[in-house]
């Protein structure tokens, strides 16, 4: 059974974004930003500044779990927070070893289909915007003029 969540016209726009965010025309982008970061050691992530992301949904518990055997701080369940939708962006390794650290293996991810929400999967997808930050590390934010998803 396929379940459907989004149409391919929301899918073929949001995949635009997010290339031209993380690579550009021609490699423009990408360029760029490896540039930056080669040159600001300060920088632990960067990815599309996506204005559709508001806050934890289905994912608060999960998320508060990771951060928890991580020791890190747990924002409110009614933060507001940018991370990288869809999981893609260009990152130090140094900004998300905690990730790494918590040593998960197959047997930790649901089977497909997915839910729309609510997974292990979508809890690390937000930790992508708030580890980073936690460890001191910035984050940048591409921006495309014109360019939504």
């Amino acid at each position: 059974m396929t379940i459907v969540y989004a149409h391919d016209d929301y899918l073929q726009n949001w995949v635009e974004f997010l290339e031209r965010g993380l690579m550009g025309n021609e490699g423009g982008m990408m360029d760029a930003i490896l540039e930056r970061m080669a040159y600001d050691p300060s920088i632990g992530i960067v990815y599309p500044d996506d204005p559709m992301i508001w806050r934890w949904f289905e994912n608060y518990t999960m998320g508060k779990n990771l951060l928890e055997k991580l020791g890190l701080a747990i924002p409110s369940e009614n933060t507001f927070f940018n991370y990288p939708a869809g999981s893609m962006f260009w990152a130090r390794t140094e900004a998300l070893k905690p990730l790494f650290d918590l040593k998960l293996c197959w047997d930790d991810y649901p089977k497909e289909p997915l839910s729309q929400d609510g997974s292990i999967l979508h809890g690390i997808e937000r930790l992508l915007g708030i580890i980073p930050e936690q460890l001191g590390c910035r984050t940048l934010l591409t921006h495309v003029p014109g360019l939504k998803r």
